[in-house]
């Protein structure tokens, strides 16, 4: 959210997250980038629920616990929850696919970090709920972003 209303002044961003504590972070960090966001805390999309929106960004948490079991240490310091995204990766995405159609005005976009081995699986959750689907590399070449429209 820090960055988007950073690099796109003019938007109107909205910040959520399910931990207030994360949000006192990020409302602090918008302060010191002196930034715009309104911080709403709740449960994934409740915070939005009822509006219309042009784009929806998001990071969710996308790791598998597998994949998690062998993170290096440091990872370990901060909320599990800021990670394991269920036993596959992929349940916030599905999540996602269920929740946020009625979020995106009629041309709106989501727009969703990806783990870089995820987007044949995340495609494939987006297209069966009837979304089209466009995927984008990191700067090392991996698939790390998946537009949904």
């Amino acid at each position: 959210a820090i960055s988007m209303a950073h690099y796109y002044p003019q938007a109107e961003v909205v910040g959520t997250d399910l931990s207030q504590e994360a949000l006192e972070v990020a409302r602090e960090n918008a302060e010191r980038l002196g930034v715009s966001v309104q911080w709403r805390q709740g449960d994934f999309v409740k915070p939005i629920q009822g509006e219309r929106w042009d784009y929806i960004v998001t990071n969710p948490p996308y790791v598998s616990a597998e994949e998690y079991s062998q993170c290096a240490p440091e990872i370990f310091r901060e909320p599990s929850m800021a990670f394991l995204g269920g036993q596959d990766g992929l349940d916030f995405y599905r999540r996602l696919a269920e929740e946020t159609r009625s979020l995106l005005n009629p041309q709106g976009k989501l727009l969703m970090e990806i783990g870089c081995n995820q987007a044949e699986a995340v495609g494939k959750i987006f297209q069966i709920k009837g979304f089209e689907t466009q995927v984008f590399p990191d700067l090392a070449g991996h698939d790390r972003v998946i537009i949904a429209r």
